[in-house]
């Protein structure tokens, strides 16, 4: 609850003049509500969200000669979100969760970026029994960052002719268009989509149009046998690469200024090289946290490849990259949701002062070790009313919330509203 201060400062803002809003509302209640109906309905980025209340009784300070004047609010209760940069402040301050903690629940954030980024195109060649383990890999991971945030990347698959494409495992395909020079001119990313058993053969056409996507700087990206293509086209010149190890003799040979490498991807500078299906994941993954935040990165890897992180409790230190006393005191807190432990108890357990965890926090998450724990419980508590039949009671139990209003406080002010209107998820 907002204190008198905060919501006087507030109303002066609103409102002004403490002269006349006195005498406004002293004399006539309903007229002081009219004008904070007229008021409130000329401010931008404001929405009124519940009928405001208002009790006379106020106080007047500081009755001076310069005639400064401030006032208080006793009992007049108001409730307004204020939109734009400052985040949704009613007059409490909505919450962000940490670098540690976003990505695991930045698919229920809602988040609305001022200034949406920029979309960034992606095309996937798809070659004659090309893998389609590798191609759905890289897609999977753009069409996720989509399902995070939306309207981040689009994607179009291509092919050499114009017909359906066979995959490695004997799938039938049909691209949405013929590679040409027009869609080139608008893709930022093109992906040469190879297998096992693609055919290391390139015509002069193939090799026009990739030369034409480099010099029009457009990436180029290879899966599996796909940085062969790259290669033949001159295009890997002084670059390394992954490819994978049935081509790589291939690769040596027609592109000996390249530097083959025996891992599963490789990213230098505007190459993009993967030799298998993993590869191409962590590939994707690694690229667009070049163009984008790592908390969306840590959202993706945290549906594509922990999955089955919703049927259990969450592991964060399975995934962050942190110092061996701070990885223990992240478990130590992991275990000990039900009844969480003091920050003293942290620090015992870890061997450190209270002022060295703290400073760990800060150095290697950004953040308080009270508001990780904080966040903590609050993501578990956000999956098991999601993934399980708990009540909400229990949830609340189970997460070290010592009470249903509390509870719903701390969840509101992440998610942006009540354990009670959490969607459950359970058949």
């Amino acid at each position: 609850m907002a204190t008198a201060a905060v919501m006087c400062a507030e109303t002066q803002r609103l409102f002004g003049k403490p002269d006349y809003l006195l005498h406004v509302v002293s004399r006539d209640l309903p007229s002081f509500q009219q004008l904070y109906d007229e008021r409130l309905s000329t401010l931008p980025n404001v929405q009124r969200l519940a009928k405001t209340r208002f009790v006379t009784g106020f106080n007047w300070l500081d009755r001076s000669h310069n005639g400064a004047r401030a006032f208080c609010a006793s009992t007049v209760s108001i409730r307004l979100y204020l939109r734009s940069n400052r985040v949704g402040r009613t007059l409490i301050e909505r919450r962000q969760f940490s670098g540690g903690m976003k990505g695991k629940n930045l698919r229920y954030l809602n988040e609305n970026p001022d200034e949406p980024a920029r979309m960034t195109r992606a095309g996937f060649v798809l070659l004659e029994h090309f893998s389609l383990p590798a191609f759905t890999q890289a897609l999977d991971t753009i069409v996720t960052a989509n399902l995070l945030r939306p309207r981040l990347f689009s994607s179009r698959t291509f092919g050499l002719n114009d017909g359906e494409v066979i995959s490695d495992l004997g799938l039938v395909i049909r691209p949405d268009a013929r590679l040409d020079a027009s869609a080139i001119h608008d893709l930022d990313l093109l992906v040469i989509c190879g297998g096992y058993r693609t055919e290391l053969k390139a015509d002069d056409e193939f090799i026009s149009l990739l030369r034409m996507a480099a010099n029009q700087g457009v990436c180029l990206a290879g899966l599996w046998n796909g940085a062969w293509f790259l290669g033949s086209a001159g295009l890997l010149d002084g670059y390394r690469c992954a490819i994978h190890p049935e081509h790589r003799p291939a690769l040596a040979e027609i592109s000996k200024a390249t530097q083959v490498t025996s891992e599963p991807y490789v990213i230098d500078r505007d190459r993009l090289t993967a030799s298998s299906p993993s590869g191409a994941f962590h590939m994707a993954l690694d690229w667009i946290k070049g163009l984008h935040d790592k908390a969306l990165v840590e959202g993706i890897e945290d549906i594509l490849a922990f999955e089955e992180s919703r049927y259990r409790r969450i592991k964060p230190a399975e995934n962050i990259c942190v110092s061996a006393p701070l990885r223990e005191v992240v478990k130590l807190m992991d275990a000990n949701l039900e009844e969480p432990l003091e920050l003293e108890q942290l620090a015992a357990y870890a061997g450190r002062s209270r002022r060295q965890l703290e400073r760990l926090f800060k150095e290697q998450l950004g953040t308080t070790p009270q508001r990780y724990y904080m966040e903590l419980r609050i993501t578990e508590a956000r999956r098991l009313l999601q993934h399980t039949e708990l009540s909400q009671v229990d949830v609340l139990v189970a997460c070290g919330f010592v009470s249903p209003s509390h509870f719903s406080k701390c969840y509101s002010s992440y998610f942006g509203y009540r354990p009670s209107k959490e969607k459950r998820l359970v058949k």
